[in-house]
């Protein structure tokens, strides 16, 4: 059955309209026949995306999205809370259960609101690769790959064996941080330019390809045996879109298995590298949900951003300098310029900050954000329905455009690769990793120019 745009702005206008009543007139206590009401609205909201939009290949940002979003923000009030509040280490920290009703009903808003942003957008004709000069060779990418990645693998691999700790982690500190980030971004440039090829119709692989790919699996690997997971995360999401997009697409069930596995395998590391042993993961009396704890920890994130902005004050610093931060010094300038403490700067400084205090953090310990409670902090409800719309019609225009331009191709795979991750984090974060493989790119361009006209 065929529905207008129309139509799926005014269904979604109504579900947006029920959840914000919902939000208005949460009860002031934890209420789980409540977060209940918004679990199933949230399940109708889900229903009717599907159902509004007839997909070939379910392995797209709105079904993984969904998904993430259904793990953080609906399976602690309704299935955890009830039966083990403290379940999780996370939520061993204090936190106002009395606003769990409401923030529950928020996270509906929120959600309605990014449906309802996809359908903003209107879809037009698509001019392919509109750009002529543009320069879509993966040699340069190789090149500089095959100087980095085996370095890399090398000190990662010295550190088998080691208890997982913030210290094994030597490529997110110092020097070595840059250069990973920018090591990311040309990984996310080479996949880019693949895709950018096989719109120019050029479907066989050649052997440039395939070695990049070789190079991609065992940086991935590499880092993977270190424990960390978010980056193998976003790689492996990006490969599997890839798969889907140019050689298969992946049906419904193909997709639920692929989510299940996933699930396991990262509950099941993440247990690991903290030193828990598989037959202890139940010891806390919610079973399976165990494997998804990376997820459900973040919901106590928007407990506590709800509480703090309602009872003391709004943070709108730490919504905004974020996205300062994506133009080289302007973070600094501005944060000089009006004198803002350091853990304003964002939204997870200053969660962390509200736990522990300035300098009585010895552990380390970094508590977080969400996309919601980073939203709510920063500007409260509209700044919760006006951000997820936003993140709803980017989305969607990139998605029907992709196909553009490079940069509008390299923010669809940045986008899947971010689709777990970017709940978990701030609005502006795959916006940060845009900004460096824009870079990336204008330095691939600058040598392949120079090279060209020697």
């Amino acid at each position: 059955m065929f529905f207008s745009r129309g139509v799926k702005i005014l269904v979604f206008d109504l579900y947006l309209l029920i959840s914000f009543f919902l939000f208005i007139f949460s009860p002031s206590v934890y209420s789980s026949e409540f977060c209940f009401i918004c679990l199933i609205l949230y399940f109708i909201s889900f229903f009717s995306l599907l159902k509004f939009n007839k997909i070939k290949n379910f392995f797209n940002f709105n079904f993984i999205f969904s998904i993430t979003y259904f793990f953080i923000y609906f399976v602690y009030p309704c299935f955890v809370y009830p039966i083990a509040p403290k379940a999780f280490y996370l939520f061993t920290f204090g936190f106002n259960d009395a606003i769990i009703s409401k923030a529950t009903a928020l996270a509906l808003v929120g959600y309605d609101s990014f449906i309802l942003g996809t359908f903003f957008y209107k879809s037009k004709k698509v001019e392919r690769n509109k750009i002529d000069n543009q320069f879509y060779s993966i040699k340069l990418i190789n090149i500089i790959l095959t100087l980095l990645i085996p370095i890399f693998c090398l000190i990662n691999i010295s550190y088998i064996g080691r208890p997982y700790s913030r210290d094994i982690l030597w490529f997110s500190k110092g020097i070595w941080g840059y250069v990973s980030l920018f090591k990311n971004g040309f990984v996310y440039l080479g996949i880019a330019f693949m895709f950018s090829n096989h719109k120019k119709n050029i479907y066989k692989h050649t052997f440039e390809e395939k070695y990049f790919l070789f190079l991609v699996c065992i940086d991935t690997v590499s880092i993977l045996i270190l424990g960390s997971r978010t980056i193998p995360l976003i790689l492996v999401l990006i490969l599997i879109y890839y798969y889907s997009e140019i050689i298969r697409p992946i049906s419904f069930k193909k997709l639920i298995l692929l989510i299940t596995i996933g699930i396991l395998a990262l509950g099941i590391l993440g247990w690991i590298r903290l030193g828990y042993s598989i037959t202890s993961m139940n010891k806390n009396g919610i079973g399976l949900l165990n494997f998804a704890s990376e997820l459900i920890v973040n919901n106590r994130t928007l407990f506590v951003g709800v509480d703090y902005a309602d009872e003391k004050r709004t943070v709108i610093s730490s919504l905004l300098l974020p996205f300062c931060g994506l133009i080289p010094f302007l973070q600094s300038i501005v944060i000089n310029i009006f004198n803002i403490p350091a853990h304003e700067v964002s939204s997870a400084l200053f969660f962390t900050f509200l736990e522990f205090g300035l300098g009585k953090n010895p552990d380390r310990i970094g508590l977080g954000t969400n996309m919601i409670a980073s939203l709510y902090l920063g500007g409260k409800l509209i700044a919760v329905i006006v951000g997820m719309l936003f993140v709803g019609y980017i989305k969607e225009y990139i998605e029907k455009q992709k196909c553009k331009n490079i940069f509008l191709t390299l923010l669809q795979i940045i986008f899947i690769g971010c689709s777990v991750f970017w709940i978990r984090s701030e609005i502006s974060h795959p916006f940060a990793e845009f900004s460096r493989c824009v870079i990336c790119y204008l330095l691939i361009l600058f040598v392949y120019r120079s090279c060209k006209n020697v």
